[in-house]
């Protein structure tokens, strides 16, 4: 779980820096894009990490 506050803190921070670049456009862009994929990735993991904690918990309560 604290891996994961660690990424998101990661993400808002890349995100602020993103938001205070405003005389370079493309790199603005680039950087949100960047970020876009990088949070993705992320919410996939945690969907994956909750359904095998999903299964687990059913094989153990079975």
């Amino acid at each position: 779980m604290y891996c994961f506050k660690e990424t998101r803190d990661a993400l808002d921070q890349l995100s602020t820096a993103a938001e205070r670049i405003t005389n370079n456009v493309p790199m603005v862009q680039t950087i949100d894009q960047f970020i876009g994929a990088v949070s993705d990735q992320f919410q996939a993991q945690q969907i994956r990490i909750q359904r095998e904690i999903q299964e687990q918990t059913k094989a153990t309560n079975a």
